[in-house]
């Protein structure tokens, strides 16, 4: 699939036009993790590719390709998931912004598709932002602008959501078919829940704490024919809101 201003894709020349111009940079970042028998264990990572790409576009801004690779040990129970410590990516992450600073950027939007990023993600831009003072980082977690943006697409693990983000990257890998053993819905969702609290919380371990089988959830409300609604109005938001945050820090 074509990325839309990616410095994978765009000539050298091409790349300078664009840093003397928006000096914004869209990271995409995810992981490689178990999403159940009927999607790809790269979800993570295609959802911040599939919305990231859109976004650089409306932007302008490039697109910087970044590790598919992410910091998500809970899921090592399943076979093919591979993770990364997370100062190895903290340091991936610093030394691709750190590059970037070099040519001219001092805006980067971080399309984050994996939820166990956040951590690593903001320690790194801590320091990045207090190395260099005129680059500011605003995040995107991709999942929760979906989930705000259609709330019927239940933010669990593995169903209607993130199977969402897949069809918006490519339909030919979800298989809603093989998706014949989800775990308790109630028992997951208090789960998650403890992990996701903003007061008392504990962190993850093992994801079976939250479900057996690694997933929970339905996957009846994630349709093809919805990918160009979500793909737009996502992107949309993640892009304005992202230059409106900008605007409003920039000036220290």
């Amino acid at each position: 699939m074509a990325w839309g201003n990616s410095l994978f894709e765009i000539t050298a020349e091409e790349a300078e036009k664009i840093y003397s111009e928006s000096k914004i940079a869209v990271i995409p970042t995810g992981s490689l993790e178990q999403h159940g028998p009927h999607l790809p264990m790269g979800t993570d990572a295609m959802a911040g590719i599939a919305f990231g790409k859109r976004v650089a576009e409306k932007l302008n801004a490039v697109f910087v390709p970044f590790s598919v690779l992410g910091v998500s040990p809970y899921h090592m129970p399943w076979k093919g998931t591979i993770t990364l410590k997370s100062s190895t990516f903290m340091y991936l992450f610093s030394d691709v912004v750190d590059c970037l600073y070099q040519h001219g950027i001092r805006r980067v939007l971080v399309s984050n598709g994996h939820e166990g990023n956040i951590a690593p993600l903001r320690v790194a831009a801590d320091d990045l932002q207090q190395k260099y003072r005129d680059l500011r980082v605003v995040f995107a977690d991709v999942w929760v602008v979906v989930n705000n943006l259609f709330p019927d697409l239940e933010r669990t693990h593995a169903a209607e959501m993130e199977a969402m983000e897949v069809l918006c990257y490519d339909p030919s890998l979800f298989h809603p078919e093989r998706g014949t053993n989800p775990s308790n819905l109630e028992e997951g969702r208090v789960g998650h829940e403890r992990f996701r609290r903003k007061d008392v919380y504990t962190m993850f371990r093992d994801f079976r704490e939250v479900a057996e089988t690694g997933w929970y959830g339905s996957l009846e409300r994630a349709k093809v024919e919805r990918v160009p609604e979500v793909l737009e109005k996502v992107s949309s938001l993640i892009a304005k809101d992202a230059m409106e945050m900008f605007e409003a820090v920039q000036r220290y």
